[in-house]
């Protein structure tokens, strides 16, 4: 999705939750220049060699019963905290999207192996890319919500999961299967408010839906 299509969803989404728009575009500035000592930043092009023309499994948070199957046959997306069910489950992702709110360590465990990092800024994660950015020594892809600036990407998306969608289809994913999603009961996470986490998560299918699958075929997956 280009900028000037994604801007006025953006807004929105700001207004909704009360987000700051210059914190959003500090946050990103500062992304941009930490990447500027990454030794493998990547652009979108590192992406289509991985997803291009495939199908791609993105994998949510919640658990799953089919990942490690589909995962035998297609390339795999995990978003965020979906890392840590990969790894418990022996399954090696190809791109990780992550705002650095799950255990990262297993993020950087994934990268160190050649995982694409998509590293999201926001005005809310600045303590985080300050902390963690510098230790990605994999391939590192910058992302951010708002106005793009410096290499950054704004391919469209709000959550880790419909950023993920996004993403993908961008990179000329064939078609998308979400597993591990449950838009209705989000997953309790410590610190964090399931009423908002809900709101979240309807944007997240309301953009999947309305702007991903017209693009590119999305399939659910228990």
């Amino acid at each position: 999705m280009e900028w000037p299509a994604w801007e006025p969803l953006y807004r929105q989404i700001a207004r909704d939750f009360g987000y700051s728009i210059p914190e959003d575009e500090a946050a990103a500035a500062r992304l941009d220049r930490l990447l500027d000592g990454c030794r493998q930043r990547v652009d979108v092009g590192a992406l289509a060699r991985r997803l291009g023309q495939k199908t791609v499994v993105v994998a949510g948070p919640a658990p799953s019963e089919s990942l490690a199957s589909l995962a035998e046959d297609h390339v795999v997306v995990a978003c965020d905290a979906a890392t840590t069910a990969c790894v418990a489950q022996a399954v090696f992702p190809a791109v990780v999207v992550t705002d650095l709110d799950g255990d990262v360590r297993d993020q950087l465990w994934a990268n160190d192996r050649g995982a694409i990092a998509c590293v999201a800024a926001h005005g809310d994660n600045r303590d985080a890319l300050e902390r963690w950015v510098p230790e990605f020594a994999g391939p590192v892809l910058g992302t951010t919500q708002a106005r793009p600036q410096g290499k950054l990407v704004n391919a469209g998306g709000f959550t880790d999961g419909d950023r993920a969608c996004f993403l993908a289809a961008a990179a000329g994913a064939r078609e998308l299967v979400l597993t591990g999603f449950d838009f209705s009961r989000p997953a309790p996470k410590e610190g964090k408010d399931a009423e908002v986490k809900r709101r979240k998560l309807a944007w997240a299918k309301r953009l999947i839906d309305e702007f991903v699958a017209p693009r590119v075929p999305v399939r659910f997956e228990p």
